[in-house]
């Protein structure tokens, strides 16, 4: 879609009238999915105090930093399943979201206590599943509740969502290449090309996946500016 069509199809939004019922719902969406906004933006914060050097050097800040981070993926879930009563795929969103927060939560907790690798990899695993199935259904969920609305911001939150799996796919691959690195390194006899190659390739990947994160902000933002502005559009009949 151009330009135009665009500039166009929102003149058409501004246009119609919406009656009661309809502007309610649009008013209920717009809520949750800026409390969704701003706490996926905020969850960021106590996660910053969950690192090793923190737990090593500040274990109180620690140790807050994770029931502050366990809190806010634990509401990032509930916020997703109000959201449920109008578009079905954020139920599964939800749950699955609950179950990958208390799993990423768990993993934390035993890296912290400095548990044997074997739970980790048992917490891990699975949980890597369930959290990308949540933010499947999360973009996808997003997608849907804009395909009529908003084609354009739709088909931008299904594209998210093949970017993400990209990402995952490579950083999966990347960490494949990591926990067999020390025996390539011994047969080519230390040699560091491997592991600059490695480094730049997981920095590039690193570096992408957190732009995709900020897109996502940018695209929930435009998405609860839009069922404002939808809201506040025409008169109810």
């Amino acid at each position: 879609m151009n330009e135009f069509d665009q500039m166009m199809q929102n003149e058409g939004q501004d246009q119609m009238v919406y009656t009661d019922g309809e502007r309610q719902r649009f008013a209920y969406i717009g809520k949750w999915l800026g409390r969704l906004f701003w706490l996926m933006i905020l969850s960021n914060i106590p996660a910053l105090a969950t690192e090793k050097w923190v737990l090593q050097n500040f274990p109180l800040l620690y140790w807050m930093g994770q029931a502050l981070t366990l809190v806010s993926l634990m509401g990032i879930g509930f916020i997703l399943l109000m959201l449920s009563r109008e578009e079905k795929r954020y139920r599964a969103a939800g749950i699955c979201q609950l179950i990958a927060g208390a799993a990423s939560w768990a993993l934390n907790i035993l890296e912290g206590v400095e548990m044997n690798e074997d739970w980790t990899l048992l917490i891990s695993l699975p949980g890597l599943v369930v959290a990308l199935i949540a933010l499947y259904q999360r973009l996808m969920a997003h997608a849907d509740l804009l395909c009529d609305l908003d084609p354009t911001l739709c088909c931008k939150w299904r594209k998210l969502w093949t970017w993400n799996l990209v990402t995952c796919v490579c950083e999966i691959i990347l960490a494949m290449l990591s926990v067999f690195s020390a025996i390539v390194l011994i047969a080519l006899d230390g040699n560091l090309v491997w592991t600059l190659l490695l480094f730049i390739a997981l920095l590039i990947v690193t570096i992408v996946s957190t732009a995709f994160t900020i897109v996502e902000y940018v695209y929930l933002y435009r998405s609860v500016k839009l069922f404002r502005n939808l809201r506040e559009a025409g008169a109810a009949v």
